[in-house]
């Protein structure tokens, strides 16, 4: 990590309700040093924006472990939210009882895929116009790039026929990964950038693509993998 990286990097905050508990304990075995989260944030920063691109300003990054119970009631893993004063203090909540049932052989790698995902979120503004699985499919995708892809994707690698471009998480993650890796490095940058334009339009990826969204899906489609 460069530097100039490290100083573009929010101030990264983790608060833990109660540390007695199991889930708790297994979050801090995983995130034990603030060099994790770092790295996480840099990584999100030069796979979305590169080493030139202006980012959003994210002043701070509060992780909160917490046993609300309304997280598991709406079968809720981790959520990402803002400041209602200051929408450039952000919060993630993971829920302990989340943490509790993470298989030990998989912990490492899926609360640091969860974090990741959601930290994306962080970074992501004025997306109000784009679909919510286009989002949710950018930092999937940034997860699928750091090698945190859980076992469990493999189902989706397969288009179903219900399935769309926008259907978000993993499904469009891979999709993302496609269009990356046949129209060349950068590519999911620039469609995280009309994102978070604040001008978002369908219209907009024939300019960064040569082709209309549809038709690209087609083509993904078409490989049958």
């Amino acid at each position: 990590m460069t530097e100039e990286r490290r100083s573009n990097l929010p101030c990264l905050a983790l608060e833990v309700r109660n540390w007695s508990l199991p889930g708790a304990q297994r979050f801090l075995s995983v995130f034990n040093s603030a060099s994790v989260l770092e790295e996480l944030a840099a990584f999100i920063l030069e796979t979305l924006f590169g080493e030139r691109a202006t980012t959003p300003e994210v002043r701070s990054i509060t992780i909160i472990v917490t046993s609300h119970t309304y997280m598991p009631t709406f079968q809720c893993l981790a959520f990402h939210s803002v400041s209602d004063l200051d929408n450039t203090h952000h919060r993630i909540e993971v829920a302990e009882s989340f943490l509790q049932r993470i298989p030990e052989d998989r912990l490492r790698d899926e609360v640091t895929g969860v974090i990741l995902h959601e930290m994306v979120h962080c970074f992501q503004s004025n997306f109000d116009k784009a679909p919510q699985g286009l989002i949710e499919g950018l930092a999937d995708w940034v997860r699928l790039r750091r090698g945190l892809d859980p076992p469990h994707w493999q189902d989706d690698r397969k288009v179903k026929p219900s399935q769309s471009w926008h259907t978000g998480y993993q499904v469009t993650a891979y999709f993302l990964e496609y269009l990356e890796t046949n129209y060349g490095s950068g590519t999911v940058a620039q469609i995280n950038a009309l994102v978070c334009s604040g001008g978002y339009s369908e219209l907009r990826w024939s300019a960064i693509l040569g082709n209309d969204v549809d038709s690209l899906w087609q083509q993904y489609c078409a490989q049958g993998l």
